[in-house]
């Protein structure tokens, strides 16, 4: 049966072996002590991975071999653990065995694994439904040989077959042996990117297939320190993806956030924005409002929900969304309003580190709006709590760069906002003549730009007693370090 068949997609998890193209090979470690390689209780002995992109659809496939060497790593070699998308992917275990004095055990069957559903970021509202098939090995000894292979078979159509990966060939913890390998078609063309200390690419080419291979033996650690910014890649790795420009990348978005009809309700309201007296900034900012405090956020990312808004309908009935549906939504209200708006693409940990980036499908991670007003370029997250005030006073996203979604476009820089004193406070203290007369003390406190904000939510959502009761316990602290110095 081939990867990709019709059969693999009436199953979520199947049990194969590897594909043709991803043999087992032996594992020799020469005269390598494994115990005097490993990290908290295990030695990594081969870490292999292989992305094929040659058939209907792509296949991942991994294999870890590890040895456990003391009581620590028992647990670490006997829990197994796959992530995926049910949605559009299908799981097929090779093996989970144990190799022990020469004898080989299997322990994968069907009966041994559970599929799991855990939302990470469910305290956060937002779901993406993967899965988590996990077993635990059993019967697993200080001294056994652990090895583990899966495929993953297939990829979220909303990327519209656009490769993009990530090959880590340097880790935290010794590891002996690092295998990846890229199949694509002969004539795809690629794009390569390399950090840290790279070796050579075999690259070959049989009967049509192209074939990239990196492969580290004794790598040495990298350990990356606290404080190490994360658009900063040490480690050996490299990143390989379709040749594409930016412009590329917002043309494959796009289409999905384009303005729909508005619903009747939401039609009035934009009549009304219109209608009202304010300068064209002031149209803009109250659009903005109007959105945050119309949605509440709540993202649904199952499936091509991962990357598509939904329709303008089902965000305007339900009253939520996440960052996708809030943007589609502004964009749509602003550009019946007679501007020039689009949802631009942002990467909240990159910031501007996308800029060294390859171009690639999955580069980002969260999406705003750029809109036009008088020729200048304003760019606001519609999934911020309601911002009050000016245009000019409203908090600027803070993620550097973004990817307009519109026609011919390129990375653009996010205007930084001048700094500011977001919390200015002021003492008036009034004493008597003499120690024994009471002190008077006047606080005044002006919150400015997120702090000002923030601060209105709190009111709003405590209550003006709660929130002076709030305010008057942080005052309290520091007051009693006063009668103490006093004393």
């Amino acid at each position: 049966m081939a990867y990709g068949d019709e059969d693999y997609k009436t199953a979520r998890l199947r049990f194969a072996p590897p594909p043709q193209t991803f043999p087992q090979r032996a594992i020799d470690l020469g005269d390598r002590d494994p115990f005097a390689l490993s990290k908290r209780g295990v030695c990594y002995i081969l870490s292999e991975t292989l992305v094929d992109v040659c058939g209907p659809v792509p296949v991942y496939s991994s294999r870890l071999v590890q040895k456990v060497t003391g009581g620590d790593g028992l647990q670490t070699c006997a829990s197994f653990e796959i992530t995926f998308d049910p949605a559009h992917e299908h799981l097929v275990v090779h093996t989970a065995s144990v190799l022990r004095d020469g004898v080989r055990r299997e322990a994968a069957s069907p009966a041994a694994f559970e599929l799991l559903r855990r939302e990470l970021n469910l305290e956060r509202a937002m779901y993406d439904g993967r899965l988590t098939a996990h077993m635990i090995i059993p019967d697993v000894r200080i001294g056994d040989v652990v090895e583990t292979a899966f495929s993953i078979v297939g990829a979220n159509p909303a990327l519209a077959g656009r490769l993009s990966q990530h090959f880590r060939l340097q880790w935290s913890s010794p590891a002996i042996e690092t295998d990846c390998r890229l199949r694509a078609p002969e004539d795809r063309r690629l794009a390569m990117q390399t950090r840290g200390a790279v070796p050579p690419v075999e690259d070959t080419v049989e009967d049509g297939v192209r074939q990239l291979r990196w492969r580290m033996i004794d790598a040495p650690v990298y350990i990356y320190d606290a404080d190490t910014p994360a658009s900063f890649v040490g480690h050996a790795e490299v990143h390989i993806a379709d040749s594409m420009t930016w412009s590329d990348v917002s043309d494959l978005f796009r289409e999905a956030y384009a303005t729909d009809v508005l619903p009747a309700g939401l039609e009035d309201a934009v009549a009304e924005m219109a209608a009202a007296p304010h300068t064209a900034e002031g149209r803009v900012a109250e659009a903005l409002r109007y959105v945050q405090r119309l949605l509440r956020y709540h993202s649904i990312g199952v499936g091509a929900g991962g990357f598509r808004p939904r329709t303008i309908r089902d965000i305007w009935d339900s009253r939520y969304g996440d960052c996708k549906d809030a943007s589609r939504l502004l964009v749509a209200i602003l550009t019946r309003l007679g501007f020039k708006a689009c949802p631009a693409l942002v990467n909240t940990q990159l910031r501007e580190g996308l800029a060294e980036a390859l171009p690639h499908a999955t580069a980002f991670d969260h999406c705003i709006v750029r809109v036009e007003v008088d020729g200048q370029a304003w760019w606001f997250d519609p999934t911020c709590s309601p911002q009050f005030g000016s245009l000019s006073h409203l908090t600027r996203p803070p993620y550097k760069v973004g990817l307009p979604l519109a026609e011919d476009a390129e990375l653009e820089k996010i205007p930084e906002a001048a700094r500011k004193m977001i919390c200015e406070t002021t003492e008036h203290w009034t004493f008597g003549h003499k120690a024994t007369d009471p002190a008077e003390l006047k606080l005044r406190t002006v919150y400015r730009d997120w702090r000002a904000d923030d601060m209105r939510r709190w009111r709003e959502n405590e209550g003006l007693t709660a929130s002076a009761c709030g305010c008057a316990k942080g005052w309290s602290r520091p007051m009693a370090s006063y009668r103490s110095w006093s004393r």
